[in-house]
């Protein structure tokens, strides 16, 4: 094999239900995909520097092990809230990517309260003061997630285990003769109605707090966050965040 040359980050996102890399500023969900494009791309041999950010801690170290077998790996990190001293206030067990993403938005948005809701398995929003200090946060079930638990429970509706629904043709109006619809439009205006709620309680303890609501970013990121952006007045960001958190870590070894 050829000298490896060049250098680039990979990040590891590892979710409860799939995980994601991120690499060459695009997102994949497999090694496969990966390599492919890799072989498209480049000539010469790569390396990565791997950093891992996990909603399953025990996953870490497997999906560490699957990674070196399949690239060229420089340096690997994964991420633990408990040993990082840049957000304050986490508490036991929290997951690394939910703070890692914190993190990362707190790069993007220095010296900005965060308020930042992540659609995934599960849906959650976590809020960050400008000092960099963890509030608090609410986690449910996911948009996805609970169209699947209605299709597990109702014999007679579709299976939507795999998210095989059609956003785009669904409404929010409630004049609907179609169950399918129904189904779509009913957890749309649950979830929508969900985080409003949300962020009207961590807008408003951020209020009570610091005193200063145009200091508050509200981000949204996630599998699903395409789906709901357009309900919400925020920010929308995906593998953003994480390659954001990494610089953050960077500069504090460098210190």
């Amino acid at each position: 094999m050829q000298d490896i040359h060049s250098n680039f980050n990979l990040i590891a996102d590892i979710g409860n239900s799939n995980t994601k890399y991120s690499c060459f500023d695009r997102v994949f969900f497999s090694c496969e995909e990966i390599k492919e494009y890799i072989e498209a791309n480049y000539q010469e041999a790569i390396a990565f520097n791997l950093y891992i950010f996990s909603t399953v801690a025990n996953k870490s170290k497997f999906i560490e092990s699957e990674l070196k077998s399949q690239f060229n790996i420089n340096s690997s990190y994964i991420f633990d809230p408990q040993t990082q001293d840049l957000i304050s206030g986490v508490y036991e067990n929290i997951g690394a990517d939910r703070v890692g993403k914190l993190l990362g938005a707190s790069e993007i948005y220095p010296g900005k309260n965060i308020v930042l809701v992540d659609f995934g398995t599960a849906t959650t929003i976590n809020v960050l003061s400008k000092e960099r200090e963890f509030i608090g946060g609410f986690i449910g079930l996911g948009f996805t997630s609970s169209l699947k638990a209605l299709s597990d429970y109702c014999d007679a509706l579709e299976d939507y285990s795999h998210g095989k629904f059609v956003f785009e043709n669904s409404v929010r109006d409630i004049e609907t003769r179609d169950s399918k619809k129904a189904i779509i439009n009913g957890t749309i205006n649950a979830h929508i109605g969900l985080v409003n709620q949300w962020l009207y309680k961590a807008r408003n303890i951020l209020k009570d707090k610091f005193y200063a609501p145009e200091d508050t970013i509200t981000i949204c990121t996630g599998g699903d966050a395409a789906l709901f952006v357009r309900y919400f007045d925020v920010f929308y960001y995906d593998y953003e965040l994480l390659e954001a958190a990494i610089k953050s870590l960077a500069q504090q070894e460098t210190v």
